[in-house]
């Protein structure tokens, strides 16, 4: 027997489980099998029976919830097991509170815990008083790792460094030398870009101005974004409300007071003479991308000149409030029961309802959202009479339902709703891919938490891609519930209206939301060109 591995304990029974956790594979790191192999070695030198191995990958010890660690949980409350064998206290958990009710639920079941390295017995109160002791001063290693990659960030922010992702416009990112002779990436203002900044705060704060014709003006004077395509309102509000152009002077300190966001610094810092950026989780891809909760949200001082001052800053920002809290609700849904299906024929882009007065009565049309939105210059199509271009689309279903006797047809159609397996089996896939990823990023929050000495910015960049993945898998996903729910619910919505049908020539008098109904079971798409209508039909 080695005696190096011999601990005498006054146990009978041979009910002994082996439990081993890995955060992540590093050089520097136990792996499972070799703490594992350890606990089998204690086991072979007492002369015990292993009643089961349990391990937990790529979970950190911040708590205890973890799939195979309660699954052990739940094998001593049915009296599987008496004895419990870790390589280190550590692999347990690194939570001091945990660790209390873990060793009084040991206690309750008569199960004795083992350290296979620092032979410990927690049948003795000197035992119990020494991983106590242990538990503390892991608790606080992890705890004061945490908050030093956390100062870190911050600091790193100060100093005008880039913390990764989409460089913002106006600037560009540069490689310096620092101090600690080590290279690193800075923001450094890109005078070109820099000037549209500028003229898009004053353009917006234009009396009559909104985001939508700043997005307009730009599309029209040909400026094109980094992407090279066109302008949007997203780009613009996100240019609009970023605190980096502006400075760090008391009024933007009150501004954001006001709100719940976390602000570093404190009043007497903000002189005015430096920038500010906002540190936090984002959700969504590109242009779409946004802040998750304010609460969870640092707002930082940065080394770097400001540009926007604050005045027309804050005037931005309580013009665009003022905006949405009196935007007006348009109703296009009762404006035009084509609404949804209609397309423009130039561009490809949706086609929406506008309203225009003139000499004081309302004409309603409908318009490419293209040119709505973004200019004439981008597409040039005409705009329609909604009245006008209703009736020529009703008269055209009527000659469609009267020629392809889609009555008689629909009255033959089967009951059954066939869902094609295959994109069944790619919604369950995308579904498993989300949950995956969801765990890989909350994986790598507890790898930072836990203190793990992997790059900070490395992470954060894993996160980014991370996220990205799983926005692309719920757009898909949301494509394939969408098709599945169009697959099971076509027959039923033909087989509603087909009473409206017996007589094609009075869908003309129907109601508006009659219409509506008809149109969207029956048309697919409409193609509107200047002079001609292309309808595609679903029956």
């Amino acid at each position: 027997m080695n005696k190096n591995l011999s601990i005498e304990l006054n146990i009978t029974l041979n009910d002994t489980a082996l439990y081993g956790r890995q955060s992540l594979d590093k050089k520097d790191s136990v792996s499972i099998e070799a703490q594992l192999e350890k606990g089998r070695a204690v086991c072979v030198a007492n002369n015990w029976n292993i009643y089961k191995e349990y391990y937990d990958k790529g979970y950190s010890g911040k708590d205890i919830n973890r799939p195979e660690f309660q699954k052990l949980l739940k094998d001593i409350e049915h009296g599987y097991i008496k004895k419990v064998i870790v390589y280190r206290l550590d692999r347990i958990s690194r939570s001091i509170t945990d660790f209390a009710n873990l060793l009084n639920f040991f206690e309750k079941y008569d199960v004795t815990f083992i350290s296979a390295t620092e032979n410990f017995d927690t049948s003795s109160p000197l035992g119990r008083a020494m991983i106590y002791i242990i538990m503390v001063f892991a608790q606080l290693e992890r705890e004061t790792i945490a908050e030093r990659i956390t100062d870190n960030y911050y600091f790193r922010a100060k100093q005008g460094l880039f913390m990764g992702g989409g460089i913002p416009y106006g600037f560009t990112s540069k490689r310096i030398i620092g101090q600690d002779g080590k290279k690193k990436s800075v923001l450094e203002i890109n005078n070109d870009e820099m000037t549209i900044v500028k003229n898009i705060y004053n353009w917006y704060l234009d009396n009559k101005s909104s985001i939508r014709s700043v997005v307009v003006k730009l599309n029209n004077l040909k400026i094109k974004p980094r992407n090279n395509r066109l302008w949007s309102a997203n780009q613009i509000s996100r240019i609009l409300t970023r605190p980096l152009y502006t400075s760090n002077s008391p009024e933007i300190y009150n501004y954001y007071a006001n709100t719940n966001i976390n602000i570093i610094d404190s009043l007497e810092n903000f002189d005015g003479n430096k920038s500010l950026t906002i540190i936090g989780k984002e959700t969504g891809k590109g242009q779409y991308r946004k802040y998750i909760d304010i609460s969870e949200q640092f707002l930082v001082t940065v080394d770097m000149p400001p540009v926007i001052d604050s005045t027309t800053w804050l005037n931005v920002q309580n013009k665009m409030k003022h905006n949405k809290q009196i935007a007006p609700r348009t109703g296009q849904s009762k404006t035009c029961f084509l609404s949804g299906l209609l397309f423009c024929g130039h561009c490809g882009y949706s086609m929406s309802s506008k309203i225009q007065n003139k000499k004081g009565k309302q004409y309603s049309y409908i318009c490419c959202n293209t040119k709505k939105n973004r200019g004439y210059t981008v597409c040039n199509s005409k705009l329609h009479s909604i009245k006008e271009l209703e009736n020529a689309v009703i008269t055209h279903l009527i000659k469609h339902l009267q020629k392809n006797n889609v009555y008689t047809r629909l009255s033959k159609i089967k009951e059954t709703k066939e869902i094609d397996v295959a994109l069944i089996n790619k919604k369950h896939l995308l579904e498993a891919n989300i949950s995956k990823s969801n765990n890989e990023i909350q994986n790598l929050l507890k790898i930072v938490s836990e203190g793990h000495s992997v790059a900070n910015s490395y992470i954060q960049k894993t996160i980014e891609d991370i996220d990205n993945k799983i926005s692309d898998f719920k757009i898909e996903l949301a494509k394939i519930d969408s098709e599945i729910y169009n697959t099971y619910s076509k027959y039923d919505q033909l087989a509603d209206i087909r009473e409206y049908l017996k007589v094609p020539e009075k869908i003309i008098n129907y109601d508006f939301d009659t219409k509506k109904q008809i149109c969207k079971a029956f048309i697919k798409k409409i193609i509107v060109n200047n002079d001609n209508l292309n309808i595609d039909y679903i029956l």
